[in-house]
């Protein structure tokens, strides 16, 4: 069961790996999709699974706004 939930991760991540290529954004410019987006790869990080390039770049973009620095700390994962 663990195997197939991280097959389906990792699919799920090549697909928005794909969609980030060439764009910093999901949809070219700041929308809620990052938001989802960086859900997903903040708990993967916490759960040691590996992000594709882009999504790598995507959380790293993520963390560097100033909000989610601010929101982390409050949440005391920062």
């Amino acid at each position: 069961m663990r195997a197939r939930g991280r097959e389906i991760v990792e699919r799920g991540f090549a697909l928005m790996n794909d969609a980030l290529a060439g764009k910093e954004y999901v949809v070219g410019s700041f929308s809620i999709a990052d938001a989802a987006l960086f859900y997903v790869e903040f708990w993967a990080d916490k759960l040691a699974i590996d992000l594709p390039e882009h999504c790598r770049a995507h959380y790293q973009r993520m963390l560097a706004r100033p909000v989610v620095q601010r929101v982390l700390r409050e949440e005391g994962y920062r």
